[in-house]
């Protein structure tokens, strides 16, 4: 193995140790979802079991009430009753001869006869036995509180994903000079055309397309600004489908082959493409503009027109500055791109590219009207060397 062999392992052992991290902050925010969704399905379970119980110890409640209501209202009335008997017995003794005492003594004794009856009638059906209440709670809802963990935390390790280089050399190669990169001459690239999309008819009227991307299976996707959608198109230009905004996307950028992000209105929504679903709205304070993902530090980078160039962590959803709006931002379209250790940013209006590392230092600026004049989006090439920018015209 050779000393550039190792240093190239180094890197490529790095680059996955940094995947790998991403990959597992990623799994902790599902596993931290997962958790807090179950707790929101058990409360609810148990509200709704709640109020199940609650409902039948308030009908319970108001039955009692109604029995014990009815029977106080006619003892009131036997009470009444009762003094009339009292009073006639009074009348009769008082002012009756023997004879009407005798016959009205016994027709008073018949009636308070069928009183005593009624009485000793609520001893036998009931109505004078004590109502005690029970609430028995079911035996699953009391083992609640024996469970001693919520579930189970482990890591398990999969297979290596990073392949070392091990090319065999001569030792002599060692100590010879290292050959420098071989650059590629901008010359040398020859265009040639993989598609054509007539963006005609009733589907664009009236749209103001800002951005595209290509998903991996050939898909492309636009950002309609005007008509507050994405629209999505197949390899071979046909028809798939619109998603609805509720903001005019301004810039769109690949989260994965699933999912997508848009730059909207004072904050950055990531849309499952399949659904149409908003997954996640973040809010930024400023106009969002452009945006771009950085796959291997799972973060968005966006420009906010009133902060600058800003960085969110998807794991948590924190929100960084990595290089402060300028004076003037207020004018002109500003695109951002990141790949590898950069950040590229276009200024339309003062004509400029400029490069900055993550952490927000200026790298380079290019200024140059003759060759370059109003760039907008930025798009970079996989050898993180070179950049290619295009015109609004040519995106269309």
């Amino acid at each position: 193995m050779s000393i550039q062999d190792i240093k190239t392992n180094i890197d490529t052992i790095i680059k996955d140790r940094i995947d790998d991290l991403t990959r597992f902050l990623h799994q902790r925010e599902k596993c931290r979802n997962e958790i807090k969704q179950l707790r929101i399905v058990i409360n609810s379970h148990l509200d709704e079991l709640e109020e199940q119980i609650l409902k039948k110890l308030n009908a319970v409640e108001m039955e009692i009430n109604l029995k014990t209501d009815k029977l106080v209202a006619d003892l009131s009335e036997k009470t009444k009753y009762a003094d009339i008997l009292q009073a006639n017995i009074t009348s009769v003794k008082k002012y009756g001869s023997d004879l009407q005492a005798y016959i009205g003594s016994k027709l008073i004794e018949a009636d308070v006869e069928k009183e005593e009856k009624y009485l000793q009638s609520l001893t036998k059906n009931g109505s004078l036995k004590q109502n005690l209440l029970q609430c028995k709670i079911d035996d699953k809802i009391l083992k609640l509180s024996s469970i001693t963990t919520f579930g189970s935390i482990s890591i398990s390790l999969g297979s290596v994903s990073v392949s070392l280089k091990a090319e065999r050399q001569k030792q002599a190669q060692i100590f010879t000079k290292i050959p420098t990169d071989i650059k590629r001459n901008v010359k040398d690239i020859t265009l040639s055309c993989a598609a054509k999309i007539e963006m005609t008819g009733d589907l664009f009227k009236e749209s103001d397309i800002r951005d595209a991307v290509v998903l991996s299976n050939g898909q492309i996707i636009f950002a309609d600004f005007s008509q507050r959608r994405l629209i999505v198109l197949n390899i071979d230009g046909t028809f798939e489908k619109t998603v609805s905004m509720t903001s005019g996307p301004f810039a769109i950028t690949i989260i994965s082959d699933k999912t997508v992000a848009i730059s909207a209105i004072r904050a950055v929504e990531i849309i499952e493409i399949d659904t149409g679903n908003i997954k996640e709205n973040i809010k930024t304070n400023g106009e969002c503009q452009s945006i771009d993902y950085h796959f291997t530090r799972g973060m968005i980078v966006c420009y906010v027109k009133s902060k600058g160039i800003q960085s969110i962590q998807l794991y948590d959803k924190t929100i960084s500055t990595i290089v402060k709006a300028r004076g003037d931002s207020k004018s002109g379209s500003i695109y951002i791109a990141v790949q590898g250790d950069n950040i590229y940013e276009s200024r339309s209006e003062q004509h400029t590219i400029t490069c900055y590392t993550l952490i927000g230092e200026k790298l380079w600026v290019f200024n140059n009207t003759y060759l370059l004049a109003y760039p907008l989006a930025i798009s970079l090439d996989g050898d993180y060397k070179q950049s290619t920018l295009r015109h609004f015209a040519f995106m269309l």
